[in-house]
Parts: structure tokens; sequence; C-alpha cells
């Protein structure tokens, strides 16, 4: 069996290398999401229908941290960075962070309801429109909006972030 010996050199040139793939990571990531609302803006208030009928508002999450995921039925990034915002539910107690799911860009309701099942979010998912679209300046998805405990934007991000990205955003 062959030993694998790391020199100390290699080591260096292996952090610098992971240091670059962070910093351009985190670059594109700031790029992506500068035409979103600002942070430490107010939030814009809704209420939206859940999928089961019930009225959701912002307004009334207060005293919560928030997390809102813009997601499209169609969307592959939106498929692969669900089970993110589903072990995030696991992780945060509800009394503390409100978790939602916001459907824009279906033809449909049973496109959100089969989004749902196969991923199963297990978020209160909203049926999203024009209004809050622009609100919220959604241009592609996912996006996802953290707002702090007093309703301002505190981070977003646009495209796939982890669970552990998502952890630290809270």
């Amino acid at each position: 069996m062959k030993k694998i010996q790391i020199t100390k050199k290699k080591a260096i040139s292996w952090g610098i290398q992971l240091l670059i793939f962070i910093g351009i990571f985190y670059g594109v990531s700031k790029w992506q999401s500068r035409n979103l609302l600002p942070e430490k803006t107010s939030a814009p208030d809704f209420t939206l229908k859940s999928l089961s009928n019930k009225d959701f508002s912002l307004s009334d999450q207060k005293g919560k941290k928030i997390v809102l995921y813009f997601f499209s039925p169609w969307c592959t990034v939106c498929k692969l960075s669900s089970g993110n915002i589903v072990e995030l539910r696991k992780d945060r107690s509800k009394d503390k962070v409100a978790i939602f799911a916001i459907g824009q860009s279906y033809r449909n309701v049973d496109e959100v309801k089969g989004f749902v099942k196969k991923h199963k979010l297990n978020v209160p998912v909203l049926l999203g429109n024009r209004s809050i679209s622009s609100d919220y300046k959604i241009s592609a998805f996912p996006t996802i909006y953290i707002i702090d405990e007093h309703g301002k934007v505190k981070d977003r991000v646009v495209g796939y972030t982890t669970e552990i990205g998502l952890k630290l955003r809270l």
C-alpha cells in the first residue's frame, strides 16, 4: 500500500486555490444579487394564499427571522436547492424562524402542487404573483431573502445555496 504524503508546499497551494474559489463564488453571488432589494431596507409586506387557501402575511411574522424562498416548478436549480429548505425547516424552530416557499412563474396551481409533493416541501407554500415579483425584484430562480426580526432585509441570494450557506445567513 502506497502512502500519500502531502508536502507543506502542496498544502499551501491547495489552500490558496480554495481561497480563490471561495472568493470567485462570493463575487459571483454578490453580482447575481446586485439588482435585488438592498440589505437593511424594509421588506415589502404582502398577503398571499397558500396551497391550502389560507392567507399568510409577512407582517404577521414580526419578531421572527424569515426566509422567503422564491421558486418556479420548472427551475432545475430550484429542484436541487429545495432539499436545503426542507433541512433548514427541520433544524430551526418555527417559533424563531418562519420559512415560506413562494411559487412563481407557473402555468397552473397543479404545477406548484406537483413540485411540492415531489420535493417534500415542509414549509407553507404560497402562490406568488406579478406584484410580489415586482416588489422583491425577482428576475431569476431560486431567489432567497433572509429578513431579520425587525422586518429588514438581512441577506439575499440568487441561485443555489447550500444548507450551510442558509444557516450562516440566518
